[in-house]
């Protein structure tokens, strides 16, 4: 029989970690005007936390990042899926839209996201 294999190409391996919690997450830096878009299974605000702590490399300057949008979900491979979409986005601008956008289709519908 063959295994179930996921979108994910990290993650081919065909087994998916679930029943916990894994979380796609977006900081901003007001004072460098950045985004950082990141992964956990651990809590949101141990993440923030060690974010802010500067023990992450690339977030050490920029100190306080804010959380700006996190969504949860059961399947790493679906939290990595959004991950990768949202760390393609280079421009402020459209990261902004897309994450105001992100957030009203959650608020509003409760079907999924589109996804690009």
């Amino acid at each position: 029989m063959r295994k179930k294999q996921y979108l994910c190409k990290s993650f081919s391996c065909g087994y998916a970690i679930r029943d916990m919690n894994h979380y796609t997450y977006v900081l901003f830096s007001p004072s460098r005007r950045k985004y950082y878009v990141g992964q956990s299974n651990e809590s949101l605000e141990y993440a923030v936390f060690k974010h802010n702590a500067r023990k992450r490399l690339f977030t050490r300057r920029g100190v306080p990042w804010q959380l700006v949008y996190s969504k949860q979900f059961e399947d790493i491979c679906e939290a990595y899926l959004l991950t990768k979409q949202l760390k393609k986005v280079k421009s402020r601008k459209f990261m902004r839209y897309f994450i105001d956008h992100l957030m009203y289709k959650e608020k509003y519908y409760e079907n999924d996201y589109p996804i690009i």
